[in-house]
């Protein structure tokens, strides 16, 4: 069951610049011209800023085989790690801007600056998303715990408990330190190296529930070894055969906080020619149509597909960098104060919501 949601609404090219890219690429080829008129007329490099098989890798795989085949060229990726893909995202910034180096993954550059870990941030990017990705809490399978209530109740009675997270810093250590604030419990953050670790520690019992991207433990949860109780989310979504009610039911006070949830998607520097930014778009949109990367997103991955460009997608981007940065802040994470950098706190959130993003290149007009 697909949830209905209050994300950013699905953005459909019109039919009028998908002809246009469509027949500009194939004259282009056939006169082996230069320039946007020829794009694309060799292999697209694709860095992905974290390591192999995590979600960002895996997603941004994803979206490279459909985007082979509507391109016609391979997209050749490559990971670059550090500095929660910043190192991989300065160095896309840094290439030539002609649709030939792009960045792929999760929507982590609006932390980039409050944490030192960059000097480019999403208004530096084009981001062609396809979707958010729900943060989750899970117990252990066979935990007497069945609801977020319950586990609330259990931290209200030992307040030693643990919890895991993919590390500092992370969605899922910000959501737990979101629920525990929020209910007035106390639990103990022990960081892994990625979600499946943590849900690894889970299942042997050395933690007592885990905070992780939903898909991150895919496999332990169809095994049965590890059971969602709660999303960060505003709907019910399901996943590993279990519906799994949002925070907001129960806290509704978060729902400002969902922005927190990471997005996928592929980002283009913003000086990229406007024709060949179209065609990006066009052929991550065709991704995210295709059953399998439907299947891989959703079934495997624990996403939402809601492919996103636009002003809607800058909008998405400054969303997550007003929640996770002051989030960050607040565990004492930043090296720099958001404020400093003009960053409202969610709550406060309005759009535009500072000079750089007033100030950013405006979309290719056939994407606004």
């Amino acid at each position: 069951m697909r949830p209905t949601h209050r994300f950013p609404r699905r953005v459909a090219l019109p039919v009028g610049v998908v002809a246009m890219v469509t027949v500009l690429g194939l004259a282009g080829c056939a006169s082996g011209g230069t320039g946007a008129d020829a794009y694309p007329a060799r292999p697209v490099e694709l860095t992905v800023g974290w390591s192999a098989g995590g979600s960002s890798d895996l997603v941004s795989r994803g979206l490279a085989t459909e985007m082979e085949d509507d391109l016609g060229v391979a997209v050749q990726v490559t990971n670059v790690e550090g500095a929660t893909g910043g190192v991989g995202a300065s160095q896309v910034a840094n290439d030539r801007a002609d649709g030939y180096s792009i960045f792929g993954g999760a929507s982590t550059a609006g932390m980039w600056r409050v944490m030192d870990q960059s000097d480019v941030s999403w208004e530096d990017f084009y981001a062609l998303l396809a979707g958010p990705s729900p943060t989750t809490i899970y117990v252990a399978g066979d935990s007497d715990v069945e609801t977020v209530e319950d586990l609330v109740a259990a931290m209200e009675e030992d307040s030693s408990m643990r919890y895991g997270t993919p590390g500092p810093g992370s969605n899922g250590h910000i959501f737990g330190e979101l629920l525990t604030e929020e209910t007035g419990t106390e639990a103990e953050h022990i960081p892994y190296d990625g979600g499946s670790e943590a849900a690894r520690y889970l299942a042997a019992g050395e933690v007592d529930f885990i905070s992780v991207t939903q898909g991150d433990v895919v496999a332990m949860a169809e095994s049965g070894d590890v059971r969602p109780i709660v999303n960060l989310f505003e709907d019910v979504v399901e996943f590993a055969g279990t519906e799994i009610p949002p925070i907001t039911e129960s806290y509704p006070d978060l729902v400002e906080q969902v922005a927190i949830n990471p997005w996928f998607g592929i980002y283009v520097p913003r000086d990229t020619d406007p024709e060949i930014v179209e065609r990006l778009a066009e052929s991550v949109r065709n991704a995210t149509e295709q059953d399998g990367f439907v299947d891989l997103y959703e079934s495997d991955l624990g996403g939402v597909v809601d492919f996103t460009v636009g002003p809607e997608s800058d909008e998405a981007m400054a969303r997550v960098e007003a929640s996770r940065s002051w989030a960050l802040d607040t565990l004492g994470l930043t090296e720099q104060n958001p404020a400093d950098l003009d960053i409202p706190e969610i709550e406060d959130f309005v759009w535009p919501p500072h000079e750089r993003a007033e100030n950013a290149a405006p979309w290719p007009e056939a994407l606004r």
